[in-house]
């Protein structure tokens, strides 16, 4: 009773987003100039529950591409970086988006503001959004990793679940790692809290930015077997 006491004071936080924003900004400055690509993730609440996005981005920073793990809040702020690097032709391609929790959703958030100003978005990888809106039309491709819970999922917020796309253009995966069938996620040891923290999700988020980046090869081949998993 006491945890959901909590949950249920921190709900306003996270279904209106409060935080910060820290005002980082767009940094090639590490990116091999024979690695393409740049690839934002954004942490969830109080960018406490999220840090292990900032393994992911680690994990791509030593590859030498282009990988920046950022606040929630921060989304609006690198949108207008993004915007500015577009209208200057700086903005490097495959341009992809990511994050945890409320980081997904700014994730989201974030392709709608550049579906505003004309820009397209190659690829948003997902995990565990928790109150999505719909994946907008300028999305090119978005993969949902996500971890169902059969009898809390109707609340809004602690959660992961599945997200729909506004155009049938946008190549859709939500994967639901509850019934993953093999490999390291076959008996997921998380929660919504730590999901990001697990090797077998890292691994997975990073294999996937990183096929994205390198050009697009068969991502099925990426996922492990899931009973569940939606290809839309």
């Amino acid at each position: 009773m006491r945890r959901w006491f909590v949950l249920f004071l921190l709900l306003p936080a996270v279904l209106f987003g409060v935080g910060c924003a820290s005002g980082h900004r767009v940094d090639y400055s590490h990116a091999r100039p024979d690695k393409p690509g740049s690839t934002f993730l954004f942490l969830g609440l109080w960018n406490v529950f999220s840090k292990g996005l900032d393994d992911v981005a680690a994990n791509l920073h030593e590859e030498g591409y282009h990988a920046q793990s950022l606040p929630g809040p921060d989304w609006r702020q690198v949108g207008d970086q993004i915007i500015e690097l577009d209208r200057r032709g700086e903005l490097r391609r495959p341009l992809v988006l990511g994050g945890h929790s409320l980081g997904a959703d700014k994730a989201i958030y974030l392709a709608e503001k550049l579906r505003g100003a004309g820009i397209d978005v190659d690829y948003i990888c997902l995990l565990d959004a928790t109150n999505p809106p719909r994946i907008p039309a300028n999305v090119k491709r978005c993969h949902n990793i996500y971890l169902s819970h059969r009898y809390t999922d109707w609340f809004p917020a602690f959660r992961g679940i599945a997200v729909s796309a506004a155009s049938p253009e946008t190549e859709l995966v939500n994967y639901d790692v509850r019934y993953a069938q093999d490999g390291l996620l076959s008996e997921p040891d998380f929660d919504h809290f730590d999901i990001e923290t697990d090797p077998g999700i890292q691994a997975l988020m990073t294999d996937l930015i990183r096929a994205q980046l390198g050009g697009n090869p068969d991502f099925a081949s990426i996922f492990p077997p899931n009973s569940k998993t939606r290809v839309e």
